[in-house]
Order: C-alpha cells, then sequence, then structure tokens
C-alpha cells in the first residue's frame, strides 16, 4: 500500500480551521500552511478545485476544499491509517507499561 499522506493524522484539526475561516479562497502559501506540507504537494491539493485567478496566483475555493476533505475523511483509506495510527498508539503504551 502507498505511503498516506503526513497530514492525514491532522485531517479532523484542518477541516476545523477551514470551517472556522472567513475568507472564501486560499492561496497556495496558506494551503502550505495549513497542511504543512511544501508547494508541490500544496499545488497538487489544489488541483482540480474550482480556483480563482489573482495576478500569477491562483486562490482555491475553501467550501470545495472543504468538501473534498470530507470526501477523503469517509474513503476506506484513510480509515485504514486512523485505525493504524490507533494500534501502534497502543502498542507504544503497553511497551513503555513493561519498560
Amino acid at each position: 500500500m502507498p505511503a498516506q499522506p503526513t497530514w492525514f493524522h491532522r485531517l479532523e484539526e484542518i477541516l476545523a480551521i477551514l470551517r472556522s475561516l472567513e475568507i472564501s479562497h486560499l492561496d497556495r502559501g496558506a494551503v502550505e500552511k495549513l497542511f504543512r506540507v511544501r508547494e508541490r504537494r500544496a499545488r497538487q491539493l489544489m488541483a482540480g478545485l474550482p480556483c480563482l485567478q489573482v495576478g500569477n496566483a491562483v486562490a482555491v475555493d475553501r467550501q470545495a476544499l472543504i468538501d473534498r476533505l470530507e470526501e477523503s475523511a469517509r474513503d476506506h483509506r484513510f480509515q485504514w491509517e486512523m485505525a493504524r495510527r490507533a494500534r501502534v498508539a497502543d502498542s507504544l503504551e503497553t511497551l513503555r507499561k513493561y519498560a
């Protein structure tokens, strides 16, 4: 199975931040900061979403990004990754108790 995105475990936090924003669009820099990714990954996250051209820059529609992330949260890959992280955390906690 391919590696999961590094921000998967923060998806609920990212969605909460996006929902609390009053702006309608996010530029690439905002996406980079929000997801804690670099330029290339931010552009990939923005790809295929409705955008607004602002000079040379592109700003992605905030609600479209929220919709895509909510869809990702329902995907089996996300559910599997969250279960895997929980199992790893439980295993680490068990090891700490015995150490």
